[in-house]
């Protein structure tokens, strides 16, 4: 699996778990079930987030290799550049 994959599903987890922590203690629950109710939520969010993430990259991965297929960087020809190139304008030294 891929990185962006597994930090999406990282960061969806983390949210989750960060949001059912708040909302357990605001509701007034006993920490046992906050943090039980939150390292399940945990886990099933990052389940959610790697099919998500996996998901996002592939159709990433497409859009990328359609993109570059219809729109080819041309060949630029080597060799010398034009004569005079880079000189700053006047050509002449400076005082």
């Amino acid at each position: 699996m891929s990185t962006p994959s597994k930090v999406i599903a990282f960061v969806f987890a983390l949210t989750a778990f960060a949001v059912a922590i708040v909302a357990g203690m605001a509701g007034g629950d006993a920490a046992e079930s906050v943090l039980a109710r939150a390292l399940v939520v945990l886990f099933v969010c990052h389940l959610i987030g790697l099919a998500l993430g996996s998901t996002v990259n592939h159709v990433l991965n497409e859009y990328l290799r359609k993109y570059e297929a219809d729109h080819p960087v041309p060949d630029v020809p080597s060799g010398p550049g034009p004569t005079g190139a880079g000189t700053g304008g006047s050509g002449g030294d400076s005082v």
